[in-house]
């Protein structure tokens, strides 16, 4: 069957696109979003798909590499052009990337029971997963690169979320729409604009609070790295901010890679557990740093508009 795709954006010059996406133009606001909806017919073979023994042997969704270079530029402009490139072997890279993280001991305690993995088959057949979280009730937060090829725009196949995942059990979500910011597709590797939110099939007893401007100066990152007991059981790190552009957040101690793409990043206090960002980049010249997307209005935008089945409002 073929899958309904709805985009409404103020940008036309997208030539990958146009054959197959209704463009109309809307006010700003409700704009530069694409939208896909996938039907239910395809519920049935995905979950068939995701086998335990699929979910083990899947391959971990690269984490792109900020370099040195793309580095400076964030903070010398307010918006920045990323580029993904072959990753550089970091000498005495195992224990050094793996002191700072340890082990969730317990899913099932929020907010990590709003966190699982999410899994795809890309666009070369290969099964894949990323990291992902509940910001409401039927709405995943994660990484753009995770459910869409950045370079042609086409979105991944048999696209499931397993809710508190670990060593191939976790429960299982269909997802139905996927939002991402256009930017992110007419950009190569626009990191300031990758990010994703899903809609799934039915509803998460647990979810955290999406905010935006990073309101705080230390939180704790979670992910299902590969580096770390081979990305099965869920992560999680300590950092602070240490440093910001008018495009991107950096932490410290981060030192999760391949897998943990779409993480979150998690504030608790008495107001409660609030996603400031999420793993997206991490930089070439000190692998325990890690750069994700700073939240403003856009995904702000985003959320009302697929919490409105991707209609304008």
């Amino acid at each position: 069957m073929v899958r309904e795709k709805f985009k409404i954006v103020a940008i036309t010059k997208i030539v990958f696109l146009t054959t197959f996406i209704f463009t109309t133009r809307s006010l700003l606001g409700a704009n530069d979003f694409v939208c896909e909806f996938l039907p239910k017919e395809e519920d049935a073979a995905a979950k068939a798909f995701w086998t335990r023994d699929r979910l083990q042997s899947a391959r971990p969704a690269e984490m792109p590499q900020l370099t040195v270079e793309e580095h400076n530029r964030m903070h010398a402009q307010s918006r920045q052009l990323f580029r993904r490139r072959k990753r550089t072997k970091v000498a005495s890279s195992g224990a050094a990337r793996t002191a700072l993280v340890e082990d969730v001991n317990d899913i099932a305690l929020f907010p990590y029971s709003a966190v699982g993995r999410l899994s795809y088959l890309n666009t070369s057949n290969v099964s894949g997963w990323c990291t992902g979280q509940f910001v409401s009730a039927s709405i995943v937060l994660t990484a753009a690169h995770c459910v869409r090829e950045q370079k042609s725009g086409d979105l991944y196949e048999k696209l499931a979320f397993f809710r508190q995942y670990e060593d191939g059990n976790g429960e299982y979500f269909a997802v139905r729409r996927v939002v991402t910011h256009v930017k992110f597709l007419t950009s190569t590797g626009f990191r300031p604009f990758d990010y994703a939110l899903l809609e799934v099939e039915g509803v998460s007893p647990d979810h955290t609070q999406l905010v935006t401007g990073v309101p705080h100066t230390d939180w704790f990152a979670v992910g299902y790295p590969e580096n770390i007991r081979a990305g099965q059981f869920l992560q999680r790190t300590k950092g602070v901010k240490s440093g910001a552009s008018g495009s991107l957040v950096e932490m410290t101690n981060n030192s999760m890679l391949d897998g943990a793409s779409g993480g979150g990043w998690f504030h608790t206090d008495a107001g409660g557990t609030e996603v400031i960002g999420i793993n997206v980049a991490y930089f070439s010249a000190d692998p325990e740093k890690m750069s994700s997307p700073l939240f403003d209005s856009d995904i702000e935008t985003m959320k009302k508009y697929l919490e409105n089945a991707c209609k304008e409002f």
